[in-house]
């Protein structure tokens, strides 16, 4: 999944302001057709809201995936963080 924070747009994980709010939500799958879902968000503090919390869902599985792809690595990286 990747965010696509202007409404229209073909490149993805930009930070410019859209100025209705919306923002696209992208299937990253190759196995499976595209699918887009165009989301709008009544205010810019709610569409600013959805943003950070589907930012923070995506860094979550992309550590997960770290943690299970290695997961010495991984431990090592957040021993060294916590220090």
């Amino acid at each position: 999944m990747t965010l696509d924070e202007r409404h229209g747009s073909s490149s993805s994980n930009s930070s410019d302001d859209s100025s209705d709010g919306s923002f696209i939500i992208k299937s990253t799958d190759p196995k499976r057709p595209p699918l887009w879902f165009v989301c709008h968000a009544h205010s810019a503090e709610s569409r600013s809201e959805w943003l950070q919390n589907l930012r923070q869902i995506l860094q979550t599985q992309q550590d997960f995936l770290k943690a299970i792809q290695s997961p010495i690595a991984y431990q090592k990286e957040q021993t060294k963080e916590a220090s």
